[in-house]
């Protein structure tokens, strides 16, 4: 009994500092990708003030050049630009989508593919957006700063604390587009 009783403890603990994978609520529609349930965000538990600095009738667009090689370093692929978008709520969640080798269309940013809902909030003109790095295999929280144009991104910590630390340096630049469908975190109402 005090057996069992322990080994709880210890998978409980181990799973809210991010030690063990989360649980997850669905795959996604790009390949390998899966979506964290809620409960493993622990932005999602922290009290949430809408900071009008975030336009949540914009995408928020970063162009990246990738050139693709093997393991030995040869390339297998010749540069190609990939696209990052993140779409915000004004009830601290967000959907991030990468590697999307063309521009975000309408249709792109209101159908929720290639990518996974993350949790954000803000302080001043300070974002802090936490979302799971499959590649990594963690948690990681991202920061940035909210400009008129976009947002700058200059650092990041892994979760649980101490996994990993690091300079960023990425621009998310804000772009009208039209919104038509809500962010709702998967297998949860409006």
């Amino acid at each position: 009994m005090r057996k069992g009783f322990v080994c709880a403890v210890l998978v409980s603990t181990l799973s809210s500092c991010g030690l063990l994978p989360p649980k997850w609520v669905s795959d996604l529609k790009q390949e390998g990708v899966r979506q964290p349930v809620q409960e493993a965000y622990h932005l999602k538990d922290e009290s949430f003030n809408y900071n009008e600095l975030i336009d949540t009738n914009a995408v928020y667009t970063s162009t990246n050049d990738w050139v693709f090689t093997n393991q030995r370093g040869k390339v297998v692929q010749g540069e190609t630009i990939a696209y990052d978008f993140i779409r915000f709520s004004n009830h601290g969640l967000a959907f991030i989508s990468r590697f999307n080798y063309q521009k975000p269309s309408v249709k792109e940013v209101n159908s929720f593919n290639n990518g996974q809902f993350v949790y954000y909030t803000t302080e001043g003109d300070v974002l802090k957006l936490e979302f799971y790095n499959h590649d990594r295999g963690y948690f990681q929280y991202w920061y940035g700063r909210i400009k008129d144009d976009g947002i700058y991104f200059y650092k990041y910590k892994g979760r649980p604390w101490g996994t990993s630390t690091g300079k960023l340096n990425f621009i998310y630049h804000k772009e009208p587009i039209e919104v038509n469908q809500p962010l709702n975190f998967p297998g949860t109402r409006p």
